[in-house]
Parts: C-alpha cells; structure tokens; sequence
C-alpha cells in the first residue's frame, strides 16, 4: 500500500492510498466492505474506491447533505450509477436478505424506491465527477511517484463521456445486452464477468418484459473465445477481481450440460492466466423447468465436480394453473411442482450446485395463485434441508410498495424458507 504525501497535494486537499487489500470473499456485513484489490482516493467532498484500471466502482459523499454517512454510489461497467441504501437497517436484512439495499436507476426496483433527498444527493455529487477527474488529472503530472501518478492519471480519464464509451465497448464485446442478471448474483453484489453461451428463450412467455428478441440458439465456440478475449483486454488486471462468471442470457441450462462445461472451462483457462486477488469462483445462470427436467443425474455429477460454486435461478411464476395461463407461460402446474420437488432433492445432494426459484406477485394472477404458493412451500421441512431461495418478482405495471410488501411478508409468514424481493438488475 502506497500513500500520497499531504506535502505533494495541500493545496488539493487530496489523498490516494494505492492497492488496498479488500476482502477476498463476498461476506453479508451491516458496514462498507470492499473486496478485491482496489486504490482509494479522498476528495473534500468523497472518496472514491477505484478499480484497477482507475474505474471510479465506488463514491461515499462526506458532505453534510450526504442522505447516510455508511451509503454510497456504485458504478457498473453498463454505466449504471446505483445507490446502496440502508432504509435505516431496521428489518431490511429480513426483507431482502442484504444489509443495504440497491436502488436502481430505472423502474425495476418497486419495494425500495430512491427517495426525492437522495435523487437530489445523487445528482449532485454525479455532476461534480467530471471535475474531481479533471483534479486528479491535473494532480498526476505533478505527482513525484510514477505509480501514484499512474493511478491518478487512469482515474482522470474515467469522465462520464468515457464511461459511456466503456459501455458500449462492453456491450460490443459480449455481442449482448443483459436485461436482467439471475438474482443470486447478489451474493457477488452483482459483480460478475458475463458470458453469452445462449440467445433467446425455449419459452418465449406472454407475460416476460425483459427477454431479449430472437430465437433459441447455441453461441460458437469461437464466439465464446472471442468473448473472452475481448473482456481480458478490457479489463486487464482488473480481471483478478471477479469471483462471479455469469453465463448468459435467459435460459442458458438449456445449452445442456456438454456447452456449460466446456465454456467453464475456457473460462477456468483465462482465470489461470491473470492474479487471483478473490477466492472462490461461482457461477451463475438462469434455467427453466423444462431445462432443468432434462438434466440428468449424470450431469449434476459433472456440474458438481467443477471448481465453482454453481447457482441456477429456475422460473416457475406460479404453482397455480389459472395464473400460468394468464401469463401465458407453456408449462403446466403439475410440471412447476415437481421440479420444486426435484430442486430440494438437488440441494440435498450436491455440494456445488444450489439452485433457487422465482415467483411472481401482481395483480393479473389467479385468485388460487398466493394461496398456492403458500401450500406447496409451507410442506417444505428445513430440517437438514440445504438453503432454498425463493425470489419473488413483482410483474411489469405493479409497483404500488405497500402491496409489495404486504404480500412478502405475508408468504414469508407462513414458510420456514428463505423469501426475498427479486431485483431485476441489468448489466
């Protein structure tokens, strides 16, 4: 860890401290915790937490008018700004099963909305950016360390033109747009190398908002390669800090298990070749209860031999026939509730592999659509029973909070599984 002197930079009233050691796993924690290796740069206003390769991944305003002083702004490579928000702790960890919670940009995130004083908060220290960078900048080529200039230097470039830019390359490079990131990622806090093996949907359902247009089809190998090339030179050593890989899009278990493994294993080849500053890999990916039907056991045992932790997101909507067919979803309840039972049954026996399930709520479902989730869940016994996770997703048009979460609270009241909000986080 390197520190710029307050002799070179009084006047700025700056401070850089260079290659911190963050934690190197993901850990559920009520306080500020950075992960990885990072730089760390302090302003008059906020202190940045750096990638890098300068990326500004982190903003903690210090002002008086700073909405909480243990909540911050986090940057995605999409361009997204997001703010971590506690709601006052209180029981938000129940809720959600986070101790802060991602307010995002854009209407996907009903249960906690940005308030009108941290809009207000937020716009503000973003309309700075561009100067604080102009600062550091100008502070580099004064700078007496080569590599405390350096960092300052790669930071200054990071304006919001340039961090639009790096979007687009992004996007560019995966060939893709995620609309939406399986939920379990926020055991990563959503920071996950993407990498589209898939297109398009098996089950194209009448109710989805955010899948992605076209076909079922099986990316290359080639393609898969290619992607992996584009984003190791994207991000340089910044790739040393990603535990999670996210394989993409919609339902990418229905590539089968053959693809799966041989795109992990380019990726375990790429990880192998960069500094590791984070343990223990994981992956992610959405399935659906016909993809997961045709898994076979044999399958699960080459899954589970990997060296990642493998989690799978399930869309099963509803238990409920009635609802399923308003959603026009072609899968028919008796099928839903056997591949309920088929994922305890999974998550009992692997070590490697936990698989979750999701849920809607809204109100164009069937009348027997909250009570049927009710009683097929309520069955469930935890007794040496592996964690279950059942997300929640409100559909499109229903974001009215406190319906939210009266019906959250209410199924969460008469289960012993763990049940959480689904945040639709895009990348």
């Amino acid at each position: 860890m390197n520190t710029l002197s307050y002799n070179q930079i009084n006047s700025s009233h700056l401070k850089l401290r260079t290659r911190l050691n963050g934690l190197k796993v993901h850990r559920k924690l009520s306080y500020p915790a950075r992960y990885g290796c990072y730089h760390e740069l302090i302003m008059p206003d906020g202190i940045y937490h750096m990638a890098l390769d300068g990326f500004p991944k982190f903003f903690q305003g210090v002002s008086k008018n700073w909405p909480h002083p243990q909540e911050w702004l986090k940057l995605s490579r999409n361009g997204d700004w997001v703010y971590y928000s506690t709601q006052g702790y209180s029981d938000i960890f129940d809720l959600t099963g986070e101790y802060y919670y991602p307010l995002l940009p854009y209407p996907s995130n009903p249960v906690f909305p940005v308030s009108q004083q941290q809009s207000r908060e937020i716009s503000a220290a973003l309309a700075d950016h561009d100067k604080r960078c102009a600062l550091a900048g100008n502070l580099s080529v004064s700078c007496g360390n080569r590599e405390e200039a350096a960092v300052l230097s790669r930071f200054s470039r990071w304006t919001g033109e340039a961090i639009s830019s790096h979007a687009r390359r992004f996007h560019r490079i995966i060939k893709a747009r995620i609309p939406v990131l399986p939920p379990d990622c926020r055991h990563v806090d959503y920071d996950v190398l993407p990498l589209m093996l898939t297109e398009g949907c098996l089950a194209n359902c009448g109710f989805c908002r955010i899948k992605t247009s076209g076909e079922f089809r099986l990316r290359s190998t080639r393609d898969v390669r290619e992607q992996l090339a584009g984003l190791r030179e994207l991000l340089g050593e910044e790739l040393g800090n990603y535990r999670g890989v996210f394989l993409g899009q919609h339902d990418c278990l229905a590539a089968g298990c053959k693809p799966i493994l041989a795109a992990l294993g380019l990726v375990t080849e790429l990880m192998t070749l960069q500094r590791k500053y984070v343990h223990d890999p994981v992956v992610f990916l959405f399935g659906s209860t016909r993809s997961l039907s045709a898994l076979k056991d044999d399958d699960l045992k080459l899954l589970d031999r990997l060296p990642f932790q493998i989690y799978i997101n399930i869309g099963l909507e509803s238990f409920d026939q009635e609802t399923l067919d308003i959603l026009k979803k072609p899968v028919r309840a008796e099928e839903n509730r056997s591949v309920f039972r088929r994922i305890l049954d999974i998550n009992r026996q692997f070590t490697r592999i936990r698989i979750s399930a999701n849920l809607v709520l809204g109100d164009l479902v069937g009348p027997g659509h909250l009570s049927g989730i009710v009683d097929v869940l309520r069955n469930v016994t935890v007794t040496n029973q592996p964690e279950t996770i059942i997300y929640l997703s409100p559909l499109h048009g229903f974001y009215q909070t406190k319906n939210i979460l009266y019906e959250l609270r209410y199924i969460k009241s008469h289960v012993r599984l763990p049940v959480y909000p689904y945040l639709i986080h895009r990348l």
